[in-house]
């Protein structure tokens, strides 16, 4: 049997202008996006979208989250507790 795929997704807009996602797929407990456009950076955003993520994870009991990310964004993972492996 497949387990079905679960997935909370968060859009943030400005003026209705998409300028972030944050997708957590909850069956894995995998961040799968959290990502902020590049013409409104560096101002929180991307913070603010990882710590509802991990509030919806925390409500659903995940202890545990895992994500895939590129060295660009290593410095933003690691403020936020992440450890590369």
């Amino acid at each position: 049997m497949v387990t079905p795929r679960m997935e909370y997704r968060l859009i943030a807009e400005i003026a209705g202008k998409v300028v972030g996602i944050g997708v957590l797929e909850t069956t894995t407990r995998h961040i799968l996006a959290c990502y902020v456009s590049p013409d409104i950076g560096r101002n929180g955003l991307g913070s603010r979208l990882l710590a509802a993520l991990e509030e919806k994870a925390r409500a659903i009991s995940l202890s545990r989250l895992n994500l895939d990310a590129s060295l660009n964004a290593e410095a933003f993972w690691s403020r936020h507790g992440f450890v590369a492996t």
